[in-house]
């Protein structure tokens, strides 16, 4: 803008005498006062857009109520819902390693598994351990890399929630240890028929646990990658809680 035009539009803004002399002073007033209120509001929206993720955490629905149910098993039998995939990443590979539920998701899953078998999800047949108001983690024992021709699997030792931001004292100070966990076991084969099997883990958090400024932390008995390769990969791992498309 050149340093003219700035001029014209001082003397337009603070300068009864200017273009917009031709209104009343009251008018202008009144206009000036319009305009900054909007533009007020404006800064304000701006500031709050970045949603909390404590209210994220609270979108998520703890006690389903029967139209829920009934939402959860139409998506299920669509297939259309967020299945809570849980990716560890480095340097912008990534690699699935589980998954985490919610009481809304478990319905949708169980309908889906008896519509893909013929059956009919009811409402009324839902089993009530899918319905409690916790956060179901489920992790898998994984090949060491994503091209390993070997049997051995990595098993899981510990899983937690941290903050996503802070130093290390800070994190191990507000860490969110599971409510229970249960193994998970999985046996692995090569194409020799050699075998081997792994731990996996099921592990259940509060639901409010779940929060987009918070990380899970998982740590295997032994290194695993992101990629085909041993380059890239972790033994204490990260996992970002996205809640995005979750109920």
């Amino acid at each position: 803008m050149t340093k003219g035009t700035a001029s014209a539009l001082e003397r337009m803004w603070y300068n009864p005498t200017s273009r917009l002399s031709w209104l009343p002073s009251s008018r202008i007033v009144a206009m000036r006062h319009f305009v900054l209120k909007g533009v007020v509001a404006l800064l304000l929206a701006l500031l709050t857009l970045p949603a909390s993720t404590s209210a994220q955490a609270r979108r998520l629905i703890a006690n389903l109520t029967p139209q829920d149910i009934e939402a959860a098993i139409a998506a299920g039998k669509k297939g259309k819902y967020d299945k809570g995939e849980l990716r560890i990443s480095r340097l912008g590979y990534a690699r699935e390693i589980g998954r985490m539920t919610t009481p809304w998701t478990r319905v949708a899953a169980w309908a889906e598994r008896l519509h893909k078998s013929y059956e009919e999800p009811k409402a009324a047949d839902v089993p009530p351990e899918l319905l409690a108001p916790e956060a179901h983690i489920i992790l898998y024992a994984i090949h060491e890399n994503l091209a390993d021709e070997t049997p051995n699997l990595a098993s899981i030792t510990t899983v937690l929630i941290l903050p996503s931001k802070g130093n290390d004292e800070e994190k191990r100070a507000a860490m969110i240890r599971p409510l229970r966990t249960e193994p998970l076991s999985r046996m692995s084969q090569n194409v020799y028929g050699a075998q081997a099997t792994g731990d996996g883990m099921l592990a259940v958090f509060p639901l409010d646990a779940l929060s987009e400024d918070r990380d899970f932390r998982i740590v295997y008995d032994r290194r695993v990658s992101v990629m085909d390769s041993d380059q890239i990969g972790c033994t204490d791992c990260r996992a970002d809680i996205k809640l995005r498309g979750l109920k």
